[in-house]
């Protein structure tokens, strides 16, 4: 049974949402299992062995997970794009009835003058801002108190125990300071707030006492001059525009952790910020098992920095794996069991952390597909570019020539949903596209290459966090000056990787491993050089090209 939410064409101000969304992804994900799965399985013989079994099973398994991606992105940017209508404006609260508020804005060893100005240049009657400096490093520190001494109105915050990452920061300031705030407002280092940002969040939480935070909406700083943001900056703008809207009436919105205001009561009610990496969403998580909800309002737009570099990006991709992995285990099952909450916001919540946990089973698969199944072949009749028996090169060699690799290897139905679920990430992006195609295809190629060659140090990072069960924050804009243990653990493992895959490709003739081991072996380069590196950024453009390549030739062949 549907959960309609009241909605006009100018859009919408209820809390109850709707469940048609999932039930369109769950419908098309099931049609398509039911459709592929029984003909993988006819290429199976019937005499094989347990292990060729279980293998052909895993390969189906990981396929079906990622149809199941690739539905969710094309849905959701489908229904951000074409069905979501953004919340109504609220009238403006009168000025003697300002609700008091705090602004905090939270900084490590990279303060930014900007970002904290649109802290205090709000145009709101009744607030404070306060300065939460977790910094270690002297010349950080003194930036921070030059810029207390030149606007008294700022008030400074810091703490002598730096424990439990961001989290333990927020809480220590609201702990002294919550009861004389009805809200309150978070604000990273790099972000920027408009200057009705309180004015014009505040007044939706009068249309109901149980929301619990109002967050805006995100762009990503034009003004920043690194040539790694320039290319993936749009990144931030595709995840904001064709990603987050849905989720406000079709599915889980989270706190993303800056850019939003939240109850005071709300926070106090969830027992504070919870001791995570990634107090976002776990917070987001508690506040729903309480029964709030978080609304998000498209039209307040706050600016924040893409990583710097890719090292950088490493770093903040890295805190990402490990909060995920350990919200799932510590802190889904209360979600789960929690009767406050839909059953699609629970499926939400589990699918956007199969997303981004998804360089596991990914690196799982390749090894699957260019070791395991290569070795059990004969047993299994499926000959496409993922499965292959390893052959003399010279074989492989007269085969493509031959086309009769080609043409043995594909069904057009399923060289189709194979295509789209490894482009429905980039599908938003179609009409941009047309309009430049340039910086978007660079943005296409570089992000592709970010997927690729970091997908071995994700997996070592999930890896970690479920053996050890320790996580430790990392500040996206502060780099480490030498490389872990688990680094090193991650160097050794891209190589071996790139060794398989490039001795698959020469043995199975799989064009396709070659490009995620060119990937994985710039990786290293690209880490310690600098990304507008005249061979390196040619290079890492390598891997699209010849992807496009790939599937432009068996798209002819199949025609």
């Amino acid at each position: 049974m549907l959960t309609k939410n009241k909605q006009s064409s100018a859009g919408f101000t209820a809390l109850e949402k709707d469940n048609l969304m999932f039930i369109i992804i769950i419908g098309l994900w099931i049609i398509s299992l039911l459709y592929f799965d029984p003909k993988i399985l006819t290429y199976l013989h019937r005499n094989t062995s347990v292990i060729s079994r279980v293998s052909v099973g895993a390969f189906i398994v990981c396929v079906n997970v990622f149809w199941l991606f690739g539905i969710y992105h094309l849905v959701i940017a489908f229904f951000s794009a074409f069905i979501y209508r953004p919340r109504n404006a609220l009238p403006q609260i009168p000025v003697d009835q300002s609700p008091r508020a705090a602004v905090l804005y939270l900084t490590m060893n990279d303060f930014k003058e900007e970002a904290a100005l649109s802290c205090l240049n709000q145009d709101y009657s009744a607030f404070d801002v306060y300065i939460l400096d977790d910094s270690t490093d002297k010349e950080w520190q003194s930036k921070v108190d030059k810029f207390i001494s030149m606007h008294k109105q700022a008030k400074l915050i810091r703490r002598q125990k730096r424990e439990h990452f961001k989290a333990g920061n927020l809480n220590h300031a609201l702990e002294r300071i919550h009861a004389g705030y009805e809200y309150f407002a978070v604000s990273d280092s790099d972000g920027i707030l408009p200057e009705d940002f309180l004015k014009k969040l505040i007044p939706f939480f009068a249309l109901d006492k149980k929301i619990g935070f109002v967050q805006a909406n995100q762009r990503w700083n034009l003004k920043q001059d690194s040539e790694f943001a320039k290319d993936l900056g749009m990144n931030t703008d595709v995840h904001w525009k064709y990603y987050v809207p849905a989720k406000d009436k079709y599915g889980f919105l989270m706190f993303y952790g800056h850019g939003a205001v939240i109850r005071s009561e709300a926070w106090k009610e969830a027992g504070g910020f919870p001791h995570s990496i990634t107090e976002d969403i776990v917070f987001s998580s508690l506040l729903r098992e309480k029964g709030y909800y978080g609304i998000f309002i498209s039209d307040v737009v706050c600016l924040e920095d893409f990583p710097q570099d890719y090292k950088s990006f490493r770093i903040r991709n890295e805190r990402w794996l490990k909060g995920t992995t350990e919200y799932l285990y510590k802190w889904y099952p209360g979600l789960l069991c929690s009767n406050k909450v839909s059953w699609f916001e629970k499926l939400d919540v589990l699918i956007s952390a199969g997303v981004l946990l998804q360089p596991f089973v990914f690196v799982l698969f390749l090894l699957l597909v260019s070791i395991i199944l290569p070795l059990t072949a004969k047993f299994f009749g499926l000959h496409i570019p993922l499965v292959a028996t390893f052959a003399p090169l010279a074989e492989v060699v007269a085969a493509y020539l031959s086309g009769m690799y080609i043409h043995t290897s594909w069904t057009m139905d399923f060289f189709l949903i194979m295509l789209v679920s490894a482009f429905a990430q980039f599908s938003a992006l179609m009409w941009s596209i047309i309009k430049d195609p340039i910086k978007v295809t660079r943005y296409m190629g570089s992000f592709l290459f970010l997927c690729l060659s970091s997908s071995m140090a994700s997996f070592v990072n999930i890896l970690t966090i479920i053996i050890t069960g320790k996580s430790r924050f990392l500040v996206t804009g502060v780099k480490e000056k030498k490389d872990t243990m688990e680094h090193k653990i991650i160097y050794c493992f891209e190589i071996t990787l790139c060794a398989f895959l490039i001795f698959s490709t020469f043995t199975t003739g799989n064009l396709w491993l070659i490009t995620v081991a060119i990937s994985v072996l710039l990786n290293p380069f690209v880490y310690k050089a600098k990304w507008d590196d005249p061979v390196l950024s040619a290079a890492i453009y390598l891997p699209f090209i010849l992807i496009l390549a790939i599937v432009l030739m068996i798209a002819v062949l199949l025609v």
